[in-house]
């Protein structure tokens, strides 16, 4: 099974998953997301239910991710963007945002991982789950 969409966006949140909060209660450190990290996975988990598959992929999982960031002044459509948000931290969060939507049972699915952020004309992400078999 595979699945490919392009979630469009006016402008891609640049809150991720590394940004959580702590607070200790009772000498227990409780985490929490910020309030934009919060507001980031609404946006995704509001956009990726439009293309929630009817069963939940069970298997080893590849998974390709394209960010296409807003241009700036300085740069080009196409043009890798090297600046923050770390490549890494965006995918940790959309990957949970994946997981709760119900793409898969967890995260821990995905075996391949293909992901790139660029500035583009075509502000969203572009997105391709599939089902791998095994060999």
């Amino acid at each position: 099974m595979s699945i490919s969409f392009f979630i469009k966006l006016e402008k891609i949140p640049k809150t991720t998953a590394q940004q959580k909060k702590v607070r200790v209660v009772n000498n227990i450190p409780l985490f929490y997301d910020h309030p934009n990290l919060k507001l980031a996975k609404s946006i995704f988990i509001k956009e990726l239910a439009k293309y929630k598959p009817k069963d939940k992929l069970t298997g080893a999982v590849s998974l390709k991710i394209l960010w296409q960031f807003e241009k700036t002044k300085k740069s080009k459509d196409g043009e890798y963007k090297i600046t923050r948000p770390d490549l890494d931290n965006l995918n940790k969060g959309f990957q949970d945002c994946l997981t709760k939507t119900g793409f898969f049972k967890d995260d821990s699915q995905v075996v391949e991982l293909y992901t790139t952020k660029k500035y583009s004309d075509k502000v969203g992400i572009y997105v391709e789950i599939s089902e791998l078999r095994e060999v």
